[in-house]
């Protein structure tokens, strides 16, 4: 019997509340144009935990919620994937990590979405609550990162697996500005193409179904000559 990797994921909860409408209203306006409403359970951390443990990884999350019901829905979602949430804190004074997305669906069925991100509890998380994390990173065989925790959250992870040398992965989204001493710990990144003009100042142009592979080349060497091992 194979067996199963284990994945330790550091990151994010966030809640997606989800609003369409067929007209957005103006400033002080009320409509009464709303098509639908639900909400989704992810944050780009819990969504690579629940998709690892779906592909039959061994998967544990380390992140934070607020103590409230979209808490406990993040939670047992992560969970129903069959990720560990162990290791899961829950915040007393800030709400979880919501999304609220507004999608505006026009009669030509064209879709425009504008999005607000409220944080919470994510960016509650400390370099202090996660030093546990030095002592168990070596009972996995890879770390996952994304960016919508505290980005000194993420060099201290990245650091406790480097020295153990524990591979790390990095999604860098949402885009930022990354300094050298955490790209230099990473086995694997995986930017999109505006990530990676934002991490290089390169841009990667797409004509239709073409992309520029040039300047996929030129963004992935310049990620390497920071340290980088792999570029995806």
């Amino acid at each position: 019997m194979c067996r199963k990797p284990g994945i330790l994921v550091v990151g994010s909860f966030v809640m997606d509340i989800i609003v369409s409408t067929g007209r957005m209203p103006g400033a002080g306006e009320t409509v009464i144009d709303g098509l639908s409403f639900h909400t989704a359970p992810g944050g780009k951390g819990a969504n690579q935990a629940a998709q690892a443990a779906r592909l039959g990884a061994r998967v544990s999350m380390v992140g934070k919620t607020g103590r409230d019901l979209f808490g406990d829905q993040l939670v047992e979602s992560a969970a129903r994937a069959g990720v560990d949430i162990s290791a899961v804190l829950r915040a007393e004074d800030v709400s979880s990590g919501i999304g609220n997305i507004i999608l505006e669906v026009s009669p030509g069925k064209t879709t425009e979405n504008r999005i607000i991100v409220v944080p919470g509890a994510n960016m509650k998380l400390s370099v202090n609550e996660i030093k546990f994390v030095a002592e168990i990173i070596s009972q996995y065989d890879m770390l996952m990162l994304q960016l919508e925790i505290p980005m000194e959250v993420n060099e201290a992870a990245a650091s406790f697996a480097y020295e153990r040398g524990v591979p790390v992965m990095l999604n860098p989204a949402p885009a930022a500005q990354l300094p050298d001493s955490l790209l230099s710990k990473l086995t694997y990144i995986s930017p999109n193409e505006h990530e990676a003009a934002s991490l290089t100042g390169i841009e990667i142009k797409r004509k239709g179904v073409s992309v520029d592979m040039d300047a996929v080349k030129a963004a992935a060497e310049a990620l390497l000559a920071k340290g980088v091992g792999n570029v995806i």
